[in-house]
């Protein structure tokens, strides 16, 4: 039988439920599976198709909330989780209104302190943070916070690092900036 639009709707509503339990069930004991969440999130909030609906969807579902705390709980501990909460907030943050929650709960502060704690060593970590603050900073409020903060100068000190040889990096360091 014929599986509608409706139904493969449901179930990928189902399994983003599921992905997001699994995560606040983990938050505190395990990386692994904290990062791959965090991942499932990015995956899913990145469609480049200008729709805003997924990203929308999974702010209402607590996605925003959830990688930030992962940002906290991991910050010192766990690279590839601290790398996986920028890259889903990136993703998250290319819809407005994720950009204010986002900024409202604590995401400026969090990849800022990332930046400074994993850029030096991370490159996945510096890329996705400098990714993140990108969209961030499209929010005036955010634009303000993050500057009190040392987000230009976190983003300077990690293309210093990584520019010259990432080009991805190079563009997400620039996009910051410019925004």
């Amino acid at each position: 039988a014929a599986v509608t639009l409706t139904e493969n709707a449901t179930q990928a509503k189902h399994e983003t439920k599921t992905i997001l339990a699994l995560m606040r069930e983990n938050m505190e004991s395990n990386a692994e599976i904290v990062a791959d969440g965090c991942e499932a999130i990015a995956q899913e909030a990145s469609d480049d198709s200008g729709i805003d609906a997924k990203r929308i969807e999974l702010g209402e579902l607590g996605a925003c909330e959830l990688v930030i705390d992962a940002l906290k709980w991991w910050m010192t501990s766990d690279a590839k989780v601290v790398a996986a909460a920028c890259r889903a907030v990136r993703s998250l943050g290319r819809y407005d209104g994720n950009q204010i929650k986002l900024g409202s709960i604590g995401a400026c502060e969090a990849l800022v302190d990332a930046l400074k704690r994993w850029s030096a060593t991370e490159k996945d970590a510096a890329q996705w943070g400098c990714g993140a603050i990108r969209y961030l900073a499209r929010i005036d409020a955010n634009q303000v916070k993050l500057g009190s903060i040392g987000a230009c100068e976190a983003v300077v000190d990690a293309l210093k690092r990584w520019g010259v040889t990432e080009k991805d990096m190079a563009y997400r360091g620039c996009g910051a900036i410019w925004n």
